[in-house]
């Protein structure tokens, strides 16, 4: 027996070209009201950026309208891959188990805060994909409407097992305040003394004044990788590394990194994407050599200056991870996990099983060991 919902909304896949202006101008209203690190993923900017290099997975649209006044409520863009879950243990992958999935790009849709549209949308995603065995969602705030939904709607359960892969992880954020000074007020005097010793000894250490690029146009761009060649970046390990992503990025203006340098010599450098008023950054890399002078803390405090005086911000994203000061008076930290939701079906329900005993097992044997990873970012 077919499933139904109450029908105020209707989902359609767009069929036209995705820049047409029927689309675009209420994507563009929906996506640059959000406040979250997020919008950079479900921006037209950046579905154009996915579009025109299109090597990893399809990429659609689905919109949400209202029945009654057949206006678009919502624009939902999706990326069509397969994804794999990973059996890992300790950085290295046992086996991995693939399903063909459907990715919310910048995992809440946007959609109206309804459960009549959210229902609708799940449900439809059954309807226009129906070979897809999993829905995918990067980061979903515990606290989201979202999060609840799937909690208590029933057709989400109807339709889905739920998983929350690793189970939900800190997520750190700075809000950007108005001015350095005020800025400065939220640390102790002996925090802003010891920021301005470092740079002090970090820029006497190099015998030159330390200078920060930005980074946001493609002729730019050399600066950049010429970092990248000086420095350890894991060409062989990270995405985030390959120079034409870069270059697509900032065709898209959606690029913004900098480098900070002393003299010829290459301090270290960050990488980051904007979206609206967010910043969000995907990685700080610095000379190991340097470790003893603190070059990652020096350069975030330059580019978090940066940052204030430009004006163009309100947000800084770190996304997962867990700072050097996990309590420092200037982040914000939220709970998020990543969201699979699998078909229902009895292959799909034992995978579920199956990975959620192996995570438990893992986590009772890095407790037991005291042998926990965590990722390190900078903090103010």
């Amino acid at each position: 027996m077919a499933l139904t919902t109450d029908q105020e909304y209707e989902v359609s896949a767009w069929k036209d070209d995705h820049r047409s202006t029927l689309l675009r101008g209420p994507w563009e209203l929906f996506a640059s009201s959000r406040e979250s690190s997020a919008a950079v993923y479900q921006s037209p900017s950046y579905f154009d950026y996915l579009q025109d290099g299109n090597r990893d997975g399809r990429f659609v649209i689905l919109t949400v309208k209202n029945r009654r006044t057949d206006a678009i409520v919502g624009v939902v863009p999706l990326k069509l891959w397969t994804y794999r879950l990973q059996f890992t243990f300790r950085a290295r992958t046992f086996f991995e188990i693939g399903r063909r999935s459907i990715g919310i790009l910048g995992s809440e849709p946007m959609i109206p805060d309804d459960p009549r549209a959210f229902d609708e949308l799940f449900f439809a995603f059954t309807r226009h994909y129906p070979e897809s065995q999993v829905i995918y969602m990067d980061a979903v705030p515990s606290t989201s409407y979202l999060w609840r939904h799937l909690q208590t709607s029933p057709t989400i359960r109807s339709l889905y097992h739920t998983l929350v892969v690793d189970g939900f992880r800190e997520w750190h954020c700075v809000p950007l305040p108005k001015s350095m000074d005020e800025y400065y007020k939220k640390l102790t005097r002996k925090k802003r003394y010891n920021l301005m010793r470092q740079e002090r000894l970090l820029q006497a250490h190099g015998g030159h004044a330390l200078r920060l690029v930005v980074i946001t146009k493609e002729e730019d761009l050399h600066y950049l990788f010429e970092a990248m060649e000086k420095l350890p970046t894991e060409k062989k390990f990270n995405f985030v590394f390959r120079k034409e992503e870069y270059v697509r990025l900032s065709q898209h203006g959606l690029l913004h990194c900098y480098v900070l340098q002393s003299g010829e010599d290459i301090v270290g450098l960050l990488l980051g994407t904007k979206a609206g008023k967010t910043f969000r950054i995907d990685r700080f890399v610095h000379d190991p050599s340097l470790k003893r002078f603190s070059p990652g803390t020096t350069l975030w405090q330059l580019v978090l200056k940066d940052l204030i005086d430009g004006g163009e911000f309100t947000r800084v994203d770190f996304g997962y991870g867990f700072p050097a000061y996990r309590h420092s008076s200037t982040n914000v930290i939220e709970q998020r996990g990543r969201i699979l939701l699998f078909r229902r079906s009895i292959t799909n329900r034992c995978l579920v099983l199956a990975y959620s005993f192996y995570s438990a097992l893992v986590r009772f044997v890095m407790e037991k060991t005291g042998r926990g990873s965590r990722q390190s970012a900078p903090d103010g």
